[in-house]
């Protein structure tokens, strides 16, 4: 199954931005069947490069609503990480590592429908603080 589809992408770019708010609506939850393991994402940005890919060219990040000027390489996912109880916090994460996560793999829950952080993970609820994209450019 496939991590990332188009509908799932239209729904980030129909809710789009949701800075600030303190009980954001989930988009799409990945896990791990076997391990601790959960990624709620609430945006999605995409991983863009300005020239061919095969060339080391730098990377940077552009948010959904953005006119795309250049190749899509990855998405960066922002949301709630989970990891049992010792890791709970909003966070960055890539498409591209959690693809690469293997024995067993992370998996998309199929039917999951959008709904607020608070309905699926009372712990997710956060403050107005939400922290900036620090890194800019990325080389891919």
């Amino acid at each position: 199954m496939k991590l990332m589809t188009k509908e799932i992408e239209a729904q980030f770019k129909k809710i789009g931005s949701q800075e600030g708010s303190s009980n954001p609506i989930v988009v799409a939850h990945f896990f791990n069947p076997d391990r601790p393991g959960n990624w709620w994402a609430t945006e999605l940005y995409y991983i863009i490069k300005k020239g061919p890919v095969s060339e080391s060219v730098e990377s940077e990040v552009a948010e959904i609503d953005t006119e795309i000027n250049g190749i899509v390489v990855d998405m960066v996912f922002f949301g709630f990480v989970s990891y049992g109880d010792f890791y709970n916090k909003w966070d960055y994460f890539v498409l591209s590592v959690l693809e690469s996560i293997k024995c067993p793999s992370v998996v998309r829950e199929f039917h999951f429908t959008p709904k607020a952080i608070s309905k699926i993970c009372p712990k997710g609820i956060r403050n107005s603080f939400v922290p900036d994209m620090e890194v800019k450019e990325y080389a891919v």
